[in-house]
């Protein structure tokens, strides 16, 4: 599938995830990122970045299905290198608090690919823990946002 089109179904995924919220704003094209007014004064920007490491995916998927050990040891590793890759872009591209929260978000829009970067040994851990982004799939995005959305209502009715 043409990158373009990836990218454009990612926009889709992400707006039909988030539009029954006024959390969504979609504007730029390089991030797709929610507004959470944590102190009623400014907005903190959560950063979410959709990527697509389809190929690396594809190519792990296509090793188990023909029983290559070698070659699914190979891809897997690859695909590590990969995610990894895409959440040091998104700490380095768009973490920049007090303007956005400490952490990211890693979307990964296909569940079979988020549940093999999950299934991955420690690697979610180190990505939480070195780079401070979080991993969430098509069923967990929203919930996570919700669950912030409630967390900073709660701060807010606090003060």
């Amino acid at each position: 599938m043409p990158p373009a089109l990836l990218a454009r179904r990612s926009l889709a995924v992400i707006g039909a995830l988030l539009s029954f919220s006024a959390l969504a704003d979609l504007a730029d094209d390089d991030l797709r990122r929610a507004a959470i007014d944590v102190d009623g004064e400014r907005p903190v920007w959560l950063p979410i970045d959709a990527k697509f490491p389809l190929e690396d995916y594809q190519r792990l998927v296509d090793a188990l299905d023909a029983g290559d050990k070698e070659g699914a040891e190979l891809a897997g590793r690859e695909l590590e290198k990969r995610v990894q890759q895409c959440a040091k872009d998104i700490q380095s591209r768009y973490l920049e608090p007090p303007y956005t929260t400490d952490f990211g978000v890693l979307f990964l829009p296909v569940e079979g690919l988020y549940a093999e970067v999950l299934r991955r040994p420690g690697l979610a851990d180190n990505l939480q823990r070195e780079q401070r982004i979080v991993i969430a799939g098509p069923t967990t995005l929203v919930a996570m946002l919700n669950s912030l959305q409630m967390g900073f209502r709660t701060l807010a009715i606090e003060k």
